[in-house]
């Protein structure tokens, strides 16, 4: 039984995915083993005189070699590829990214994302029967988001998100006091958000159901920085218009959950997202549809 392993690797440069995207594609053919070994990679794992010959494969040279070196594992978690149709990755990027001006060729802002745990505080002034219907929805996210972990905390030293009115003490200087709701957050250099914050006013906001909504609404927008968006059915949470009967819709929970999966990179802005995404598609093409491709992240 012959046994052809060919190990693909190539290397780029990505934001806050900073190892590599590994490719993976095994073949078997028959009679005794033999190994024939991408050019690049020989050059990295073998001596010249290891070489026994050499074949090509479309634009690609393959080494052959009597004995197989394994790669050592690349440092940090490897996550599956998430491939996705192009019309989801519109959607997507529509929401994910913020813009610098409103000239759409240029590119973005970079995502935002939490990375620790999100510990909730509500003020004295958000009625319970408010906060119970807020943290059911959290509870979902919580449950069915990978990456994601939210719960309520009962004192303010132990949380990062703060959810109060403008009967409270003010506890985000930064907020915008003239806005009927809104909410605010602060990042590091690696585009994690570490700390969150969601005022409304309840002098404008007069009615408990409609104060829940607006924090669900917020909250969700908080957990990405995300841009609203003005296609989507006013029933979403994404949607940039008026809705009293938002709910979490499918496509909701998707957009979040692609979000906080680990199958992309982090941090990145639109363009470099975009890029990877069209590398990725191009090395399944080219290498043949069993190919595995892995984001590694630190």
């Amino acid at each position: 039984m012959i046994k052809l392993y060919i190990v693909i690797v190539i290397s780029l440069a990505f934001i806050m995915c900073p190892s590599l995207i590994n490719a993976q594609n095994n073949t078997q053919l028959k009679n005794d083993t033999i190994f024939y070994i991408p050019k690049p990679t020989f050059k990295l794992l073998y001596k010249t005189t290891d070489s026994i010959g050499f074949k090509i494969r479309g634009n690609d040279t393959l080494i052959r070699v009597s004995k197989y070196i394994k790669q050592a594992p690349i440092p940090g978690v490897s996550v599956a590829y998430e491939l996705k149709d192009s019309l989801f990755l519109e959607y997507y990027k529509k929401i994910a990214f913020q813009k610098y001006n409103s000239d759409d060729s240029l590119d973005t802002k970079t995502m935002k994302y939490w990375k620790d745990p999100i510990k909730v505080f509500f003020a004295r002034s958000v009625d319970n029967k408010i906060s119970k219907k807020v943290m059911s929805l959290l509870k979902t996210l919580n449950k069915d988001i990978d990456s994601l972990s939210i719960t309520k905390v009962k004192r303010l030293e132990d949380s990062n998100f703060v959810i109060y009115s403008n009967e409270d003490y003010q506890y985000e200087s930064k907020m915008n006091t003239k806005k009927v709701a809104d909410y605010f957050l602060s990042w590091n250099a690696n585009s994690q958000i570490y700390q969150g914050a969601i005022r409304i006013n309840k002098d404008k906001l007069t009615s408990t159901k409609i104060q829940i909504l607006k924090i669900q609404e917020l909250f969700i927008g908080s957990l990405g920085w995300f841009v609203y968006n003005d296609d989507l059915n006013c029933d979403s949470f994404f949607a940039n218009c008026y809705s009293d009967n938002k709910a979490l819709t499918s496509l909701d929970l998707e957009l979040l959950k692609y979000h906080y999966s680990y199958g992309i990179c982090k941090g990145t802005t639109r363009n470099v997202f975009a890029q990877q995404h069209k590398d990725s598609k191009e090395l399944i093409k080219k290498h043949g549809e069993f190919t595995k491709i892995f984001f590694t992240h630190n």
